[in-house]
């Protein structure tokens, strides 16, 4: 999700494109206040007292569907008997999944591109 340099990447040994994906993504998770302070939150299994910013109250509502898996944040939503996991992106991602999006998936429309990521991404 993070902007990657693919030859980058590939030319670490020993490493896939995968396991880079979840490193960046941990590492960006960690560097940003908001997400961070929610995931300790879910690892320590303790609301934090004080809120810093509005989408705090947010992320407060939403507390008992966190998970953790490999040190990165999701949500976990259940609708229709299945459970899905989103992940918790960054504010400055949000621009580029949405673009991504469109893209990969053969340019949907607006509406379509929106519902996609609803459902992968919190």
């Amino acid at each position: 999700m993070a902007t990657l340099n693919i030859t980058e990447v590939l030319e670490e040994s020993g490493q896939t494109l995968a396991q880079k994906d979840m490193i960046e993504i941990r590492r960006a998770q960690r560097n940003d206040n908001l997400i961070d302070r929610w995931r300790c939150a879910v690892i320590d299994k303790s609301i934090p007292k004080r809120f810093l910013m509005k989408e705090d109250l947010t992320m407060r509502k939403q507390f008992r569907n966190f998970t953790i898996k490999r040190g990165i944040l999701f949500r976990v939503v259940q609708e229709g008997g299945t459970e899905d996991e989103q992940l918790v992106v960054l504010e400055s991602y949000r621009k580029e999944i949405l673009r991504s999006l469109h893209h990969d998936v053969g340019h949907p429309g607006q509406e379509r591109t929106m519902n996609l990521s609803r459902d992968r991404f919190y």
